[in-house]
């Protein structure tokens, strides 16, 4: 290789490491796509009704371990409607609410913020089911609910522990097994050094 060339690498090295080194040092920030917080119900038998509450999800589970203490800002990304692939054909409709409050009586709705309300034939929420991406009309979110769901999660100084996420709804009669399932899917800003 030609000398000069060499000694243009070794400055041009030179320079670089001298004025960019904080930059490649410098912390950044990732978005990194939390587990889903996920409630699913069993269908009762029959009637097709559901409305037995799930037990708190803890925010922190669902935090990788190497970013569980550089996380610095949450955002929704998708909410996800299915039922078993073996629910009866019919119509299918309910509400999802959802609080921070681990202690509340989870049969008590008015302790729970409205989420969400679907209602379709149970065909259309077979298989990925109905995204709030794309709710194909099946489904209306309350946007104040949501905003209050993210920006409790943004509060640095009383960012929740848990969430509880509660279902109630009906449809056809079913066989045992059948279930409702929501999906909440986020993701958080995570700072890297």
């Amino acid at each position: 290789m030609n000398a000069r060339i060499l000694v243009l690498i070794a400055v041009f090295a030179l320079v670089l490491s001298s004025i960019g080194s904080d930059c490649v040092r410098s912390p950044f920030v990732v978005s990194v796509n939390l587990g889903p917080m996920e409630g699913c119900y069993d269908v009762n038998p029959g009637d097709g009704t559901w409305g037995i509450p799930i037990a708190p999800i803890v925010i922190d589970d669902l935090i990788d371990d190497n970013f569980q203490d550089d996380v610095s800002g949450f955002r929704l990304y998708d909410v996800k409607i299915k039922v078993s692939e073996n629910y009866p054909d019919g119509n299918v409709a309910g509400t999802v609410w959802y609080t921070f409050d681990s202690n509340v009586n989870p049969f008590d709705t008015t302790a729970f913020e409205v989420l969400l309300t679907f209602e379709g034939q149970t065909s259309r929420f077979k298989g990925e089911g109905i995204s709030l991406l794309d709710p194909q009309g099946l489904f209306s979110f309350d946007s104040d609910a949501l905003n209050l769901f993210v920006g409790s999660l943004n509060n640095p100084a009383a960012r929740p522990e848990f969430v509880l996420l509660r279902s109630t709804g009906g449809g056809p009669p079913v066989p045992a097994g059948v279930q409702v399932c929501v999906n909440i899917f986020v993701q958080a800003d995570a700072t890297v050094e």
